[in-house]
């Protein structure tokens, strides 16, 4: 597998997807026009990886300041694969980084965590 690096734009979030480790970064912003093209190469990724590698582990590092509503469905599309992955053996970290006074962010993690059933763990940024 190779690993995957999204440079970070205006409009889309810098993420890195490093098989060597099996991190996952997403970073910045993401009010993608295409949403589902653009999570889609993000999601097989995830697939191949916990289908190939023996003893998968995924941790991810979620800094994204805003994120529109397209990108918040495949957010949860991505948790929701990850779940099934963990169910299937893979250990999970997901690590929700977020700014303190950011009630919106941790009202979304919060509700991603209920409808997912994945646990996040809540890290506050300075």
């Amino acid at each position: 597998m190779k690993k995957i690096e999204i440079k970070k734009t205006l409009h889309q979030p810098h993420v890195v997807l490093d098989p060597s480790d099996g991190t996952m970064l997403f970073e910045g912003k993401s009010i993608v026009p295409n949403a589902t093209e653009f999570f889609g190469n993000i999601l097989d990724w995830i697939r191949e990886y916990t289908s190939t590698v023996s003893q998968p582990k995924i941790t991810v590092d979620f800094k994204l300041e805003y994120f529109n509503t397209a990108s918040s469905k495949m957010i949860l599309q991505l948790l929701l694969l990850l779940k099934e992955a963990e169910r299937n053996g893979t250990e999970i970290l997901f690590n929700w980084h977020y700014y303190e006074d950011d009630d919106d962010m941790m009202d979304i993690a919060e509700e991603a965590e209920m409808l997912s059933e994945l646990k996040i763990n809540y890290v506050v940024m300075e």
